[in-house]
């Protein structure tokens, strides 16, 4: 069994931490799985890459979350990313593929992978999503 990655210098508390708490029609919203690790890692990777500042990133697990999500999922929040976009709502490799479309170059030519059966690609996000505690740790709460 591989032990989860570790990095003294992640600070989970910080990278949850949400902007503000609203949203205009044009914004783009990312929902993260607060307390894994690789997402916390992947939100780092976007705030140095979000030049512009086009995202709002906020925890799944945070008040905020369930009322802005509940009404697209009433049954149960997913336990990984969400991406809202002008009131559309992307899950599981279509919201990672739409975020990286954001990015500048080089990043954004990883939406080539859309010609990917999609799924194939949830097949492949699924596997890495069940496994990712054990891989790459838990923050602590």
């Amino acid at each position: 069994m591989q032990q989860p990655l570790k990095n003294a210098s992640l600070n989970c508390n910080k990278l949850s931490k949400p902007h503000k708490h609203f949203i205009k029609n044009d914004m783009k919203v990312v929902f993260f799985d607060g307390v894994c690790n690789l997402c916390n890692y992947s939100v780092r990777f976007l705030r140095k890459h979000d030049k512009n500042n086009v995202f709002q990133i906020h925890s799944l697990q945070s008040e905020f979350a369930d009322k802005l999500l509940s009404p697209h999922f009433p049954q149960q929040l997913p336990d990984s990313i969400v991406y809202l976009n002008d009131q559309q709502v992307f899950i599981q490799s279509n919201a990672v593929l739409m975020i990286l479309k954001e990015l500048p170059l080089p990043y954004k030519l990883l939406y080539a992978f859309k010609l990917v059966p999609k799924g194939l690609r949830d097949s492949v996000y699924r596997y890495i999503a069940k496994n990712r505690y054990r891989w790459f740790g838990k923050c602590p709460i």
